[in-house]
């Protein structure tokens, strides 16, 4: 079933009441389409500010169990894309994590959502006859180590290896993330570009 648009959505968004009304709207029921991440996050910068991340958590969650509900592999990748970007985007986390087995590509929009709090628990498993290709294996071996703080010897990272461009995209969401959560939105993007560096080195 394909969502509704999302420009009709704005002004119902505006006015809703709760967080679970914001997960009627936005994620619906299991057989309708999932919004892309932009506009998922579009429609839920127009919800109301008292109850805005309240409605974004809810909002990562009802897209994980709609994930887990489902058996159709695209909807579940597009469910835990637009709830990574949208935990990212609003700096929150959802009350549960996945729990069925997903795929190393699946694995990299996931990875925030864990760290040393909260580690993998996940089994990680190819869909396919084809091996994962290696930015997705050196990202996998990398976060576990490096935010799950699984044991074992670090993965060799380079900065500018073609094969790290997850690692570097993830450590930029992370630092983003935490200059949002500190009410730093306009901290230069060249500090920010420092501090990832910092990370992926240290």
């Amino acid at each position: 079933m394909t969502a509704p648009d999302p420009d009709l959505l704005v002004a119902v968004v505006e006015d809703i009441a709760t967080p679970r009304v914001a997960v009627q709207l936005l994620v619906g029921t299991p057989s309708r389409d999932v919004f892309s991440p932009g506009a998922l996050i579009l429609l839920l910068k127009h919800a109301p500010e008292r109850i805005r991340l309240d409605s974004a958590r809810a909002v990562v969650t009802g897209l994980i169990q709609k994930a887990e509900r489902t058996q159709i592999e695209e909807t579940r990748s597009r469910c835990f894309e637009s709830a990574s970007a949208v935990a990212v985007q609003f700096a929150v986390n959802p009350e549960f994590l996945p729990s069925r087995t997903i795929t190393p590509y699946q694995y990299a929009h996931l990875a925030p959502l864990w760290g040393m709090s909260v580690p993998c628990e996940c089994r990680v498993v190819r869909r396919s006859s084809l091996p994962a290709a290696l930015e997705y294996v050196r990202f996998r071996a990398w976060h576990l180590h490096t935010y799950c703080d699984v044991p074992g010897d670090p993965p060799d990272v380079q900065w500018d290896d073609i094969s790290s461009v997850l690692i570097r995209q993830f450590v930029h969401r992370m630092v983003l993330v935490a200059v949002r959560s500190a009410g730093r939105e306009f901290f230069p993007f060249e500090l920010q570009h420092r501090i990832a560096q910092f990370l992926v080195r240290a």
